[in-house]
C-alpha cells in the first residue's frame, strides 16, 4: 500500500511538473476539434414517401432501392414501414442535388412499377378475352357457361383491385447535418490530455534514464 501511494504521488508530481505541456496539448486538441466542425461540409437530407401498390411489398421495394436495382445513386437509402409505405432518403452536400437524386429515383420506381402493372393487366385482359370466346362458343351450343363466367368475374376483380405505387409525399429537403461542436471539443480535449500526459511520462522517463542508455 505504501509503494502504491508513493507511485501515485510520483505520477501526480510528473503531471504537475509537465502541466504546461499537457495544457498545450489540451488547447491543441480543442482547436483541432473545433476546427473540424467548420471545415467539414454540411450534409443535407431529402426524403419522400411512397405508398406501395398491390403488386409489390414494402420490404421488397426497399431492398431493391438499397441494392441499386433502380440505379446506383450515392446517399440513397430506403426504409420499409409497417403501414405499407416506403420512406426514401437522399443525402448530399448540395440540397438541390439531394432533392434531384430523390426525384430521379422516385420517378424510376414509378415507371418500373407501372410497367409491371401494365403487363399484368394485359395478361389478365387477354385471359378474359379467351374466356369470353369460349363462353360465346358454348352459348352457341347451348352448354353451361356459369363456371367460365365466374372465372371472368374473378379475373376482372383482380384487375380492379390492382393498385399502383404512388408518391404520397413529394421529395423535399428536410434537414441538414453538421458536426457536433460540443462532442468534437470534448473528444479533442480528451485526446489532447491523454497525449500530453503520455508524452510527459515519456519525457520524464527519458530524462531520468538517458545517462544509463
Amino acid at each position: 500500500m505504501e509503494e502504491e501511494k508513493i507511485n501515485l504521488i510520483d505520477y501526480i508530481r510528473v503531471i504537475i511538473k509537465r502541466k504546461k505541456l499537457i495544457l498545450c496539448f489540451l488547447l491543441a486538441g480543442l482547436v483541432i476539434g473545433g476546427s473540424i466542425v467548420f471545415l467539414l461540409p454540411k450534409t443535407y437530407k431529402a426524403e419522400a414517401y411512397l405508398k406501395v401498390g398491390s403488386e409489390e411489398s414494402p420490404s421488397n421495394l426497399a431492398m431493391k432501392v438499397n441494392a441499386g436495382f433502380f440505379g446506383s445513386c450515392p446517399g440513397i437509402k430506403a426504409t420499409s414501414l409497417k403501414t405499407g409505405f416506403v420512406k426514401i432518403e437522399a443525402s448530399s452536400e448540395n440540397p438541390d442535388k439531394a432533392k434531384k437524386n430523390l426525384e430521379n429515383i422516385s420517378k424510376l420506381i414509378l415507371e418500373r412499377e407501372n410497367q409491371k402493372i401494365k403487363a399484368k393487366k394485359k395478361y389478365l385482359e387477354n385471359s378474359i378475352e379467351k374466356l369470353n370466346k369460349k363462353i360465346e362458343f358454348l352459348l352457341y351450343r347451348k352448354n353451361e357457361v356459369a363456371p367460365l363466367e365466374l372465372k371472368v368475374f374473378n379475373i376482372q376483380e383482380q384487375i380492379d383491385n390492382i393498385q399502383p405505387t404512388k408518391i404520397v409525399k413529394e421529395p423535399v429537403v428536410v434537414s441538414k447535418k453538421e458536426a457536433n461542436l460540443i462532442f468534437n471539443l470534448f473528444s479533442g480535449g480528451l485526446l489532447g490530455i491523454f497525449l500530453g500526459m503520455f508524452l510527459s511520462f515519456i519525457k520524464e522517463w527519458w530524462e531520468k534514464n538517458k545517462k544509463e542508455l
